[in-house]
């Protein structure tokens, strides 16, 4: 809403806080990955706005962690992780190095409900 319209002009994807939502809802830890050059501060005050909570956020204007460091650091603390983009949701077994790939139809608008459908199939971890 006007004027918080103004200080953030950027949309999220229709779903995302729903997806957002669910998956902390869930037990998942939500980490949001952007290449765009927004601050951390900016980005986890839009999701606040959305009533959004994000565990971590990893952005383009981060300098000194580069991809491979925080890849290490995600397989030492998550043995299961999912990795949520337009066309597919893929789920990797870092124990295992076995991995699930699921293709979505981001055309759609009810891209964020195939998600949702999908991860509400996979076994709770132990």
């Amino acid at each position: 809403p006007f004027p918080l319209s103004l200080r953030y002009p950027q949309r999220l994807r229709l779903g995302i806080p729903a997806l957002i939502s669910y998956l902390d809802a869930h037990g998942y830890d939500v980490w949001v990955y952007s290449n765009h050059y927004y601050s951390s501060e900016y980005i986890r005050a839009l999701f606040r706005l959305k009533h959004v909570h994000v565990a971590g956020l990893v952005t383009g204007s981060r300098p000194g962690h580069g991809r491979k460091a925080i890849e290490n650091e995600m397989k030492n603390h998550y043995h299961t992780t999912l990795s949520i983009d337009r066309e597919s949701l893929l789920r990797v077994n870092h124990l295992t190095k076995a991995y699930e790939e699921y293709p979505l139809d981001s055309g759609r608008d009810d891209w964020s409900a195939q998600v949702i459908d999908r991860v509400g199939h996979f076994p709770k971890e132990q």
